[in-house]
């Protein structure tokens, strides 16, 4: 049984957004840009300045994160019964997008270090799917709570394969592999800029990718899959993904605040491995990999108390009612993790 003092007390806010440094002449200035007809101009900013800070080729803003998972989806072309390789230790949002495909997930657990998908379930994963005739036809990866995956591995069994990468870094802005922003390595990577994101704008995401065909595909179903007739002529379903030109701004003027914000975040890592070790065990920062420590997070060496005092993990979703009818392929690593591991709060 683990000592009650070495859990925190009372239920905090895991991470709230940080709003400091923007001035409200800012918001104004981009209000009236948007009276002006010139919202464009605003979005087209916010693409650069994030191009520039995470070196893609190419930046589409969206609504969420998770409407840039379905984006992702429909550039590689999925569709009903298609099966996409998903991580089961993440957030549903990572899967749900594969559900409005109607397509089919196939979960794949973790590795005890990182917490991340497992290149030897995937690679199993992979060959068990090709013996009963099926091809997944993509691979979605997660830098659970910004911490970065095994891309070298990852990327060398999806390459092996043939079957294209989409990196959700929804938690991962300004965490690197091998001194480059994860997201950046696969086909297609996303960003979330939701309330508990080191940058945030409230709410929003982001899609990129080095991909031209990919990048146009994106954002032409991102704006209701208008055609370049010119008058309003659609052979396709679009959806309403775009990101409000004001809440680009409140992102973009943050951006140049990355590393000291992810400073903080370390820190507070710091504060809290050093109170937790040697009872527990953190995620792993994979050799070459630069953790932004999002949100901390550690496993017990022995079973947990039941306490309403702190957060969950994750809980795999292969073991979620909406999803345990899918394929699932490792040795419930993740169930551990939920079973015996806690979230912590960035947020004092």
């Amino acid at each position: 049984m683990i000592k009650d003092s070495l859990l925190p007390k009372g239920l905090k806010p895991l991470s709230l957004p940080d709003f400091s440094g923007i001035e409200a002449e800012q918001l104004v200035s981009v209000l009236k840009k948007c009276e002006q007809g010139r919202g464009e101009e605003v979005l087209k900013n916010f693409e650069d300045d994030f191009k520039k800070l995470v070196q893609s080729d190419y930046c589409i803003p969206v609504s969420s994160a998770t409407s840039g998972l379905h984006l992702a989806l429909l550039a590689l072309g999925i569709a009903e019964d298609d099966e996409v390789i998903c991580p089961t230790f993440t957030f549903a949002a990572s899967a749900f997008p594969i559900l409005y495909q109607k397509a089919i997930p196939v979960f794949v657990d973790s590795d005890e270090d990182s917490w991340n998908i497992s290149p030897e379930h995937l690679e199993s994963a992979i060959k068990a799917r090709l013996s009963a005739g099926k091809k997944p036809k993509a691979i979605i990866i997660v830098h659970s709570y910004g911490n970065p995956a095994q891309l070298n591995l990852l990327l060398n069994i999806a390459s092996n394969y043939k079957i294209p990468i989409i990196e959700d870094a929804a938690n991962a802005l300004g965490s690197t592999f091998n001194q480059r922003q994860v997201g950046t390595f696969g086909s297609i990577g996303v960003f979330s800029f939701n309330r508990n994101k080191i940058i945030s704008g409230g709410a929003g995401g982001c899609v990129v990718t080095h991909d031209s065909i990919l990048a146009d595909k994106m954002r032409y179903f991102a704006h209701q899959a208008k055609s370049k007739q010119d008058y309003y002529h659609h052979e396709e379903v679009g959806y309403n993904y775009g990101l409000s030109p004001v809440l680009a701004e409140i992102i973009r003027i943050q951006l140049t605040t990355l590393q000291a914000r992810i400073k903080k975040r370390k820190a507070v890592f710091q504060e809290y491995f050093h109170k937790y070790n040697p009872e527990t065990t953190f995620q792993k920062e994979i050799d070459n990999a630069f953790s932004n420590r999002w949100l901390t997070v550690l496993k017990f060496k022995e079973p947990k108390i039941s306490s309403p005092e702190y957060h969950h993990v994750w809980k795999p979703l292969h073991t979620q009612p909406v999803f345990n009818r899918y394929p699932y392929f490792g040795n419930k690593e993740s169930e551990g993790f939920f079973e015996n591991g806690i979230c912590l709060p960035f947020s004092k």
